[in-house]
């Protein structure tokens, strides 16, 4: 094991980093491990598709809650406690679900899935700018976002082979056995900074502040900021709404597509075949691991035209939804496939959005902005999920046609409408000149 010792090294850096997005890779897997087990979920608590769905919106919806106070919480005690605690959380309520066969208990259970997936992504973010130039930060800001995708290939192979072959208790036993060896590691490995560097306040009131008031710079002074003062500071500056609403023009549709209505479309809506559809999941996962760090590199290379990544990663799923919605159902195996590459390509770009918020805030006050910009996908996505819901029960009712489904996926573009509003009003406000100096930001630590 490397040494994490000051200055940062290489070994140290990537050891840190490697073992926080396993942590990110098993939230994530445990994330999606319901929506491979559903079937089998119907049968375990014998309820219907409307009950099951309740699964879902309960995680997004706990998962949106949490990501402001997680990034209080990191911001106040440091992103290694945060991991901690959330993946012994997944643990706890990955056994939960294992054993439990109460529909309530269970429900609680992925409340806590939830809450626990909340703390891994924005505390991978903010390890990175402790232990790498910042210069590369956006790059493994993507890198993480792709690779966390994994969890996905996991839950859809490994899982989903041991639950056909050892049942539910087997299969989610060991996504808690997962949570807590990660757990573990993340205790002897990650460290908030190299060792050496000044630690970040961790009294009740957590943060400083800048040295003058109109000082946007990474000095601070000793006078501590009270944690409603830390919320509405943040919550002030239109470049992280700026990045909340780049997040949820370009997220949404992803998980939109991969937690919830994306089989169902593929297999009621387009007649394809169980096999077909989770192929297009899966290849859509991998397009999103190749598009990521590309992505992430023309961030850092060209700072100050995120905003043209972030309009490609609304223009390009949308426009591959609308050539796909246009042609009457069943469209080619091929296209569809090509439209999960679109959408994912979405999920890669909206890793832009913490770029975006981070050049606007602070180094204290990141974990509290992070948190914040990524509420904007999951709130869209609890708002798409739901939209989609409804068409598909008022024209449909328990069994939509093809044609219910190409309008019930149609209405994405209602939040996909108003997170482009919020995004373009957002950014005229922040404005280039409200960004945070590039050369203190981008190029070194800062």
């Amino acid at each position: 094991m490397p040494r994490l010792t000051s200055p940062a090294s290489p070994r140290a850096a990537f050891a840190v980093w490697g073992v926080a997005i396993l942590c990110y890779i098993t939230a994530i897997a445990g994330r999606s491990s319901f929506g491979v087990s559903s079937l089998q979920a119907l049968e375990r608590f014998g309820v219907g598709p409307a009950i099951l769905s309740t699964f879902v919106v309960l995680q997004v919806a706990t998962y949106a809650a949490a990501q402001i106070p997680v990034g209080l919480a990191i911001d106040r005690f440091g992103p290694r406690r945060v991991l901690v605690f959330g993946a012994i959380l997944l643990a706890v309520s990955q056994a939960v679900m294992a054993l439990s066969t109460h529909l309530p208990l269970t429900l609680g259970a992925r409340v806590g899935v939830g809450l626990g997936d909340a703390t891994a992504f924005i505390s991978v973010l903010r390890l990175i700018p402790e232990w790498f130039p910042l210069r590369r930060v956006p790059l493994l800001n993507q890198a993480t976002g792709a690779l966390g995708q994994l969890g996905q290939i996991i839950s859809a192979v490994p899982f989903y082979s041991l639950l056909a072959l050892r049942g539910w208790t087997a299969a989610y036993m060991s996504l808690a056995a997962t949570g807590l060896l990660v757990a573990i590691l993340v205790l002897v490995v990650v460290r908030d900074r190299p060792a050496g560097r000044p630690e970040r306040p961790t009294t009740e009131t957590a943060t400083a502040v800048p040295a003058s008031p109109g000082e946007r710079g990474p000095g601070r002074s000793s006078r501590p900021v009270p944690v409603g003062t830390q919320i509405r500071e943040v919550a002030r500056e239109p470049g992280v709404w700026a990045a909340l609403f780049s997040h949820w023009s370009t997220m949404f549709l992803v998980t939109t597509f991969a937690l919830m209505w994306g089989v169902p479309y593929m297999r009621e809506g387009n007649g394809m075949s169980e096999q077909a559809a989770s192929t297009a999941l899966v290849v859509g996962v991998v397009a999103m691991v190749v598009f990521g760090p590309v992505v992430g590199a023309v961030s850092a290379r060209f700072p100050h035209r995120r905003f043209r990544v972030i309009a490609a990663g609304v223009l390009i799923p949308v426009g591959g939804w609308v050539g796909v919605l246009l042609v009457p159902p069943p469209v080619p195996t091929w296209v569809v496939v090509l439209l999960a590459v679109l959408i994912y390509f979405g999920g890669a770009a909206s890793n832009v959005a913490f770029d975006i918020a981070r050049s606007h805030v602070p180094r204290e006050r990141l974990g509290t902005a992070t948190g914040l910009a990524n509420t904007g996908g999951f709130i869209a996505t609890l708002l798409a999920v739901q939209i989609v819901g409804f068409v598909l029960d008022h024209l449909g009712g328990s069994s939509p046609s093809a044609t219910d489904f190409r309008i019930a996926m149609a209405a994405q573009g209602i939040v996909s409408l108003v997170g482009v509003v919020g995004l373009v009003i957002a950014a005229r406000r922040a404005g280039p000149g409200s960004e945070l100096p590039i050369r203190s930001t981008e190029s070194g630590r800062g």
